[in-house]
């Protein structure tokens, strides 16, 4: 019986979203729950012994602040019995409004009008949510703690070895190790692990491979405080802002905050490293340049650019440099993107989740939703597996399979993020040319709500599920 078969140690590198979610599917099926034993490997801190502020300044940095949740991400976290913890720490994306505005003068502005429900799901009988990157961390660690899963932070990796068996051994900077059954990497867009699987593959192309391509733009994101959610539109709706060259998007979240990612052209990327070049300025000109985070750019760079955009207009908080002052945290990122292939998310008892396996600009909105899908079905294939016949030290058929099943989604994904990254971005006439046509046809004034008829569109209308 399963029961009696040794429990698989399951190495997952990242505790952002992908990790804890992956955690929780197997830990919440009793089949699989019997047969894997999920280990969450973290090189953080671990978040319980910190500060909410600092906390939230981590996840930041590494992550960005905020996310939107669509009903595709929902329906897993919502079957694994997470719905009122969602909904409780979230706000629904209930209305977008939509406005073009000068980048350097709040005036002369223009609304293109609002969508009520745009993300509503019948089925789901929910809209998408918006939340905070910690707490919804917060929520998935609590939970899987909750069902068994063991934790290990502060744990920076050295390299990995393959094993007998499929095994893999993990050597760590502390000189320590551990050997684990299935590794899974969950550890983001410069991800360890996929640099191990590229390098098993093929080493002579491994380090080319192993970068995401940079996509000619950079992303400021921010939380800022004092905006009170209310009845009043302005105050609750999801808001995109067209600007001269590139977009301001933002959202309330819980707490009279509000998320806000603004997104610009271009030229170069900073270094290809992750490592930080600069520290905060607890002075400045400007008072919110303490806010900054530290970043591979220089600090005085991300301040003119900020700088430049304070007086485009915000219906909510009146201009952008309004959102500057209230800020509690600002990140800036190069934005990058790459679908990596079925071969390069999977080698043996290896494989990729979340951002590891492809990563998107933030224009396909799917980052977190495409990373909970990614621990949903990638449970399912080991669920799958455990009831064949096949050698169950070998788990390479379940995640060939997994990689086979993921790819070609995030490919389409990619492809529309791209698409609606252009037309954000109007770097050249065309594509402002394009962007206002396109502006003409937003299904303004439509509530989806109150349309029994309205069907989910993809990719929102994806429901995966570990029991297939």
């Amino acid at each position: 019986m399963a029961a009696s078969v040794p429990q698989k140690l399951v190495g997952i590198i990242g505790a952002g979203i992908a990790g804890p979610a992956f955690a929780l599917q197997l830990l919440s099926h009793p089949r699989l729950a019997s047969l894997y034993r999920p280990l969450l490997l973290d090189k953080t801190p671990d978040p319980s012994t910190l500060s909410s502020e600092d906390q939230a300044k981590k996840e930041s940095a590494s992550f960005g602040a905020a996310v939107a949740v669509f009903p595709n991400g929902l329906h897993p976290l919502y079957a694994l019995g997470l719905r009122e913890a969602v909904e409780s720490a979230s706000l629904p994306l209930d209305i977008i409004s939509f406005w073009k505005s000068p980048t350097a003068s709040s005036t002369p502005h223009y609304e293109y009008g609002t969508i009520d429900h745009p993300t509503w799901s019948h089925g789901l009988q929910s809209d998408a949510i918006n939340i905070e990157r910690s707490a919804l961390r917060d929520m998935l660690l609590k939970a899987a703690r909750e069902r068994g899963c063991e934790t290990m932070w502060d744990k920076k990796i050295k390299g990995f070895e393959e094993q007998d068996k499929g095994a893999t051994k993990i050597n760590f900077e502390d000189g320590s190790d551990l050997t684990v059954d299935l590794l899974v990497g969950a550890d983001g867009g410069y991800s360890m692990v996929r640099k191990y699987i590229l390098d098993k593959r093929d080493p002579a192309t491994a380090e080319k491979r192993w970068l995401p391509d940079f996509m000619h733009q950079t992303g400021f994101y921010g939380i800022s405080k004092g905006f009170p959610y209310d009845k009043d539109v302005s105050s609750r709706a999801t808001i995109g802002i067209w600007l001269d060259r590139g977009m301001l998007a933002s959202a309330p979240v819980p707490g009279d905050k509000i998320r806000w990612d603004l997104v610009l052209p271009e030229k170069e990327a900073p270094p290809a490293s992750r490592a930080v070049v600069d520290t905060p300025k607890s002075e400045g000109k400007f008072p919110w340049e303490s806010a900054i985070l530290p970043s591979a750019y220089s600090h005085d760079s991300s301040v003119e650019i900020l700088q430049k955009h304070m007086n485009a207009f915000h219906p909510a908080a009146g201009t952008i440099g309004n959102l500057l002052e209230n800020a509690e945290q600002i990140i800036r990122t190069p934005l990058r993107q790459r679908v990596w292939k079925a071969k390069e998310i999977q080698y043996g008892n290896v494989a990729l989740i979340g951002d590891a396996a492809r990563l998107m600009l933030p224009s396909s909105g799917q980052g977190t939703g495409f990373g909970i899908e990614d621990a949903t079905v990638l449970a399912a294939k080991l669920l799958e597996h455990s009831k064949s016949s096949a050698d169950q030290n070998d788990l390479r058929p379940a995640l060939e399979a997994y990689a086979r099943e993921r790819v070609p989604r995030s490919k389409k994904m990619a492809t529309v993020a791209w698409v609606t990254g252009k037309l954000a971005m109007a770097d050249s006439w065309f594509w402002r040319w394009v962007r206002d046509f396109v502006s003409r046809w937003f299904p303004v004034g439509y509530n989806y709500k109150n349309d029994p008829k309205a069907k989910d569109p993809w990719p929102l209308d994806a429901r995966f599920n570990v029991d297939r």
